[in-house]
């Protein structure tokens, strides 16, 4: 129903300098080393966690790089599609954000940000922790519409591909008639280390 041109530029019209802080620190959530260092904490919580999310962010990342480097290799970024127009359209920038021209479908912060964010909330009992951890995903992939790293169609495709592995590996791990046989992994690492200890 609305373009990628005026969607990206009604967001764009949103960026202020009192916003730019909080969308760059947001947009970190969804970085390949701050996902990495999440999942090998969830190791000293609770291993099969942390082999779910693991192969959630790992599946995710790894479709969303294929899909990038083949299919859509052409896929071009915000600023590379406005800057081509003519007349050329200046974007909003959050300034120190370095801009990339290629490679613009799937969004991989966002995929990563809802294979993680996703898994955690479907293993909360809590429902306002549930709704809190889908809207910190979903702010993810908005900071990168907001710094025009992406159009919104990139953070729509990596939410789906987030949100879709998270889903077959949870229901692997914990709903498979054969799930069962992975609940010996319900320890952790500090556990081994106190267990031992004894």
């Amino acid at each position: 129903m609305v373009s990628k041109q005026s969607l990206h530029l009604f967001f764009n019209s949103f960026v202020t300098k009192n916003l730019n802080g909080l969308f760059v620190n947001l947009t970190y959530l969804g970085d390949g080393i701050v996902v990495l260092c999440a999942v090998l904490v969830f190791a000293f919580i609770n291993f099969r966690l942390f082999i779910v999310s693991a192969l959630s962010y790992g599946l995710s990342s790894g479709i969303v790089q294929l899909l990038k480097n083949t299919l859509f290799e052409t896929a071009v970024r915000p600023t590379h599609f406005f800057g081509a127009l003519t007349p050329p359209i200046k974007l909003n920038l959050v300034p120190g954000i370095e801009m990339h021209g290629l490679n613009s479908f799937p969004s991989g912060h966002t995929a990563s940000a809802f294979s993680i964010f996703f898994t955690l909330a479907l293993l909360s009992q809590n429902k306002w922790v549930k709704i809190i951890l889908f809207f910190v995903a979903l702010f993810v992939g908005l900071s990168r519409v907001y710094l025009s790293q992406h159009f919104f169609e990139d953070i729509y495709g990596g939410a789906i591909i987030g949100v879709f592995f998270s889903v077959i590996i949870f229901y692997i791990f914990y709903f498979a008639p054969f799930s069962g046989r992975f609940n010996k992994l319900d320890t952790s690492v500090l556990k081994l280390i106190f267990s031992d200890k004894k």
